[in-house]
This record gives C-alpha cells, sequence and structure tokens, in this order.
C-alpha cells in the first residue's frame, strides 16, 4: 500500500484538504409534528435528524448548529440530545485522488484508479483502530467513534467515503468547546490519512495538515468534556451568530423557521446567502440604483417635490463662509436642521429647534461637512415617525421620541439616565450624557446633576435616531390612512420596492389633507430599512418584517 502521507506532503496536496465534504447527523428525539421542510433536518423513523455541512472554518458548523438548534426550540421541538447523537461523514474531493494518481500512474505495477481510489479510505479504516480507544479515552467514554466505510457493496462498487458513528455529546457551544471538539476528530481523521499519528492526542495536527491556530487550540483542550449543548434565546438574536447586526439575525431566523438553507458569506458587512438569493448590507430588493438615489438627500427632495410631496424647503452648501452668509440673511432667526447631504445613521446631523447662535451653526455645519457637501432645512414641528413600506403598503409605522429622561422629583437627571439605561429593552441603544446631550439640556436651561419635578420630560437628543438613545413605539394601528398614502406615493416615487420613510406629523390621529400645510413632512426615505426596531418595539404590538420579507422574495 502507498505511502499517502508522503504523497501528501510531496505533491503539496495539503492545499485541497479543507476542501473534504464533511458533513455532521445529530439525532434527537421524536419528531414534533408540522416542522416544515428544511434541509437541516428531516424525520427518520419517530426521530429528528439534523444534518449541517462540516465547515472547514469549524465555527461555522458551530455556529449553524446552535443556530438550528434555537430555531427548532422555537418551533416547539424537543432538542434534547441522547449519550452518542452525532455521526461524522467524510467524502475526499477527488481532485485530491486524481493529482496522487496522476503521478504513478504510468508506473510499473501501478493499480487501477478504482483500487488506488479505494486505498485512500481503506487505510484510513484499518489504522483507525489504533485511533479509536486514544479518543474514547480523551472524551471519557467507554464505546463511540465507531468507523466505518461507505458504499453500496465496497468490496465491489468501491468506497464513497468514511462514517464515524456514536460520536458522544461534543461540548457547550456557548463555550467555545465544541469547535474545539471538532477539531479533534478533523485532526483525527487527517492525521491518519498524513501518516502524522503520534501516541499521544496532543501532538496531532502538524502545520502542514492544520493551520497553527487550529494547532493551539487542539494541544489546550481538556479531557473528557461531554456536555450537553445549551444555546442561550432571549427570543430576538438567533445564538450562534453574535457577530451579525440584529437585522441579519432576524432574516436568518426566519429563513431557518420558513425551512430555507442559509449561509453567511461575509460576517462584517454583512452578506447572508438564503437559498439562491443574496442579501448584501441590508439590500431587501430593491435596485443598486434607486438605493443610491434614496441616499442622496438633494435628489430625493427634488424628486418628492416634483411629485407634490411636502418635505422641508432647504439648500445645499459646499464651503463655510456662503453658509455663514445666508445664516446671517435667512437662517439668524429660525430653527434649522444641518445634515450631510449623503449619509446614514444621523451621522452628522444637528438638529436647532431653537435659533442657533453663529458659533452653534458654524460647529454644525463643520462637523456636517465631513461627510460632504451640507443640507441646511427648515425644522419640521411634529413627532417623527419612520413608516415601513412593503408591496405598496405601510406594513410597520413608529414613533420614534428623542433621547430623553422624565423627571420624578427626587433624582437628578444623570441618575435617571443611569436607571433608564439599567432597564433598557433589547437592542435599543442606551442614553448616552455625551457633549451634544450637555448641549441640548444647557438649551433647556437644566444640567445633568439638576433634579428637575415628576412627569417633566428633559431631552438628551434633538434627533429621534435609534443610535443615538432614541425609544421606539409601535403605531401602525394608530397612524391615519392618510400619511401612510403619502408613504407609499414617496417610495413609488423614488422607483423602490422597499423601504423606511422618515416623516414628521403634528398629529397621527389627524386626517391628512395634502391642501393643508403643516400637517406632515418628509425628512428621508431609506432603501435599507432597518427591521430590528418593530421586532422589538419599547411598546405596542412587535412586527415580524423579516417573515414576511422573505416570505415575499420566495414567493
Amino acid at each position: 500500500m502507498y505511502d499517502y502521507g508522503k504523497m501528501i506532503d510531496q505533491l503539496n496536496l495539503v492545499g485541497l484538504l479543507p476542501q473534504t465534504q464533511l458533513k455532521m447527523t445529530v439525532q434527537l428525539g421524536p419528531k414534533t409534528a408540522k416542522l416544515p421542510k428544511s434541509p437541516y433536518w428531516r424525520a427518520q423513523g419517530d426521530h429528528l435528524q439534523v444534518t449541517l455541512p462540516w465547515s472547514s472554518d469549524l465555527r461555522q458548523t458551530t455556529r449553524l448548529l446552535s443556530a438550528v438548534f434555537v430555531t427548532l426550540e422555537r418551533l416547539g421541538q424537543n432538542t434534547e440530545l441522547g449519550q452518542n447523537p452525532f455521526t461524522l461523514t467524510w467524502v475526499l474531493p477527488e481532485a485530491f485522488i486524481h493529482t496522487a494518481f496522476e503521478v504513478i500512474a504510468d508506473t510499473k505495477n501501478a493499480p487501477k484508479y478504482p483500487e488506488f481510489h479505494n486505498g485512500w479510505y481503506l487505510r484510513e479504516s484499518l489504522a483507525w483502530g489504533k485511533v479509536q480507544p486514544q479518543l474514547q479515552h480523551k472524551f471519557g467514554v467507554a464505546h463511540g467513534f465507531d468507523l466505518t466505510l461507505l458504499g453500496e457493496n465496497v468490496e465491489t462498487n468501491g468506497i464513497v467515503g468514511l462514517q464515524m458513528g456514536s460520536v458522544p455529546i461534543l461540548a457547550n457551544t456557548s463555550t467555545g468547546s465544541q469547535t474545539t471538539s471538532l477539531l479533534w476528530l478533523q485532526a483525527a481523521l487527517w492525521g491518519v490519512l498524513g501518516n502524522t499519528l503520534p501516541d499521544k492526542l496532543a501532538d496531532w495536527g502538524t502545520p502542514r495538515i492544520l493551520d497553527p491556530e487550529s494547532v493551539r487550540v487542539i494541544q489546550g483542550m481538556q479531557a473528557g468534556l461531554r456536555r450537553q449543548i445549551q444555546a442561550s434565546d432571549d427570543g430576538v438574536h438567533l445564538a450562534g451568530f453574535p457577530q451579525l447586526n440584529l437585522d441579519a439575525q432576524l432574516l436568518l431566523s426566519a429563513a431557518l423557521k420558513l425551512g430555507k438553507k442559509i449561509a453567511v458569506l461575509d460576517d462584517t458587512t454583512p452578506v447572508l446567502q438564503i437559498e439562491d438569493q443574496i442579501i448584501a448590507a441590508g439590500g431587501l430588493g430593491n435596485s443598486y440604483s434607486a438605493t443610491r438615489l434614496a441616499e442622496s438627500k438633494p435628489a430625493t427632495k427634488a424628486i418628492l417635490a416634483a411629485h407634490h410631496l411636502p418635505t422641508p424647503p432647504g439648500a445645499i452648501y459646499t464651503n463655510l463662509p456662503q453658509a455663514l452668509h445666508d445664516f446671517h440673511t435667512s437662517f439668524a432667526q429660525k430653527a434649522i436642521a444641518i445634515k450631510p447631504t449623503i449619509g446614514r445613521d444621523g451621522q452628522g446631523v444637528r438638529v436647532f429647534m431653537l435659533p442657533p447662535s453663529v458659533d452653534e451653526f458654524r460647529q454644525a455645519f463643520t462637523q456636517a461637512l465631513q461627510f460632504g457637501p451640507v443640507l441646511i432645512e427648515a425644522y419640521a414641528k411634529g413627532a417623527a415617525y419612520r413608516l415601513f413600506v412593503q408591496n405598496q403598503q405601510v406594513v410597520a409605522a413608529m414613533e420614534l421620541t428623542p433621547a430623553n429622561v422624565v423627571g420624578d422629583g427626587r433624582r437628578s437627571i444623570a441618575a435617571l439616565v443611569s436607571h433608564k439605561n439599567l432597564r433598557r429593552p433589547i437592542a435599543w441603544q442606551p442614553v448616552v450624557l455625551d457633549e451634544p446631550a450637555q448641549a441640548m439640556l444647557a438649551a433647556q436651561g437644566v444640567t445633568a446633576d439638576q433634579v428637575v419635578p415628576r412627569g417633566h420630560q428633559v431631552l438628551l437628543r434633538a434627533t429621534s435616531n435609534t443610535r443615538f438613545g432614541a425609544d421606539g413605539y409601535d403605531v401602525t394601528d394608530d397612524l391615519d390612512d392618510g400619511y401612510k398614502t403619502l408613504a407609499v406615493k414617496a417610495v413609488q416615487a423614488l422607483g423602490l420596492d422597499i423601504a423606511g420613510v422618515d416623516m414628521v406629523i403634528a398629529n397621527l390621529y389627524r386626517a391628512y389633507d395634502p391642501e393643508k400645510p403643516g400637517l406632515a413632512d418628509i425628512l428621508s426615505v431609506t432603501g435599507t430599512p432597518a427591521i430590528w426596531p418593530h421586532a422589538v418595539a419599547q411598546m405596542g404590538t412587535k412586527r415580524d418584517l423579516a417573515t414576511s420579507l422573505l416570505t415575499r422574495m420566495f414567493n
């Protein structure tokens, strides 16, 4: 039999090892009725069987496993594991074997390809007798890690892969030790294949077989870890994917509940794949040009005005001298908003509900100018709302109140802020007593250490942005239909399918009349609206927009 480990080294086949096809199967208890069809689970007799791809990045495997378990629990499935619930299937890439065969194909007494192909797996199964008891000892079990050859008839029809059955409970996903356990098993499989199997398991996985970081993790593993998988579930976040923003987690969670296959292609932007659909950076079905158009405040205002939709009057500036000139001639005695023409999340935005001083104006303009040309527009009076438009209708409407505290007659404003933050609902940003907040307090004639009367509301921001501690209340069922129609018209004018419309409304209960000015003003429209605020509204109905978005996407 050939020295396959030597062939791996000499032919530099290590780069093909990550292409190994691996999957993990987990056996659960009796299947719960009415589970949706899914690529990750199916009934096997009376039990439910979960099958996952085993990524070369083992964090992806454990994250997906944790997410699937939480999803099943939310669907009513009991995810309690037995003593030996895991089965691992291992298939080498054909290019791996074929590359090695090409080297010896013309040599004397060279075997036929099927025999050579089977040799890789046969060597693995023959050497496993030495590995199995060591694994059992390391994991503190008397039985398990049974290796078998896969194929209809391995003696005549060939071998298609290996299967490791009766694998014990690996570890607790919340500690990361499950990933470590999978690395042990991966090192065992590759170690046997590459002739790098010494007596002590801690020496497995030389850098030519595994990356150095994996080797360090393997060497540091504690023996005998056999803990039940526990995936914390707060009902909103998707366990296993803490590195993703909440919108991405909500979409993945909804996809799993709908029985869709998911993948995280980039966890920084993020870029998600749900079945064959790619969702990048919050894009939910709009064209690229329409999304970029909505990012431009001047273009948005021009198009809204052309469609006779209300928007505050304003002007664009690219330099401070011209802005200061118009400040002295036009803005000095007016409430205004200063904002970058292209921006997101309220960056560079400053709102003056009272006319600013020249120094305040200069500072706010200079800050906004860092992001590009600056839009100065009249301050729109009223409460701020975010209307979520989908399928030519408003499916959610939220009233957003700027960061604030309400006096109790006993505690200082600073103490009220601390008290509020301790009870801040999930996902909502804390209220911060930073420089803008201090300036806002000064404009109201109070300081952070001052006690205000019971029931007196003190604002710490002028803008109603969730990034800066705003509160959100669902008002979908209370909002007059005229404002909903206005939002839909704005979205249609910009060529968007899904959008968030930021609007100021004087009285949400009063019927909208386009002939009466001052009832509503559209401040901006975004083609990448957040869905998480509606899912975790602080008051009112919580709206599951992720499920409706994906249902629309796949119907």
